[in-house]
């Protein structure tokens, strides 16, 4: 924290892209104080915690077939290797682009 406000003070990173310290402590508190820092955070964890129940709805029975049954693991065998030899760099970037459309 002190190489963040020693950099802000020396005029090293514009204020714009790393506010002080202090402004930032006192927006949260603002936010905390007027409500929508409950309503931000509790979007955020509902939002993380409906994906992993998703995610484990379904890979959970998929995990428990590929186990079961030879071929629907050397089904799901076949796109892991696929998917092993994609960069995950676009995917990535795809998957952010996408999530910034579905917020708007």
């Amino acid at each position: 924290m002190a190489a963040w406000d020693a950099a802000r003070r020396l005029g090293l990173i514009d204020p714009v892209f790393l506010p002080p310290l202090s402004d930032i402590i006192a927006a949260g508190w603002q936010l905390a104080q007027t409500g929508e820092l409950y309503d931000d955070v509790s979007a955020s964890l509902l939002r993380a915690l409906s994906g992993f129940l998703i995610s484990v709805a379904l890979i959970v029975p998929l995990g428990v077939a590929v186990g079961w049954y030879a071929r629907v693991g050397n089904l799901v065998n076949q796109f892991i290797e696929i998917c092993r030899n994609t960069a995950p760099l676009p995917v990535l970037l795809l998957e952010s682009a996408s999530c910034r459309r579905s917020r708007w």
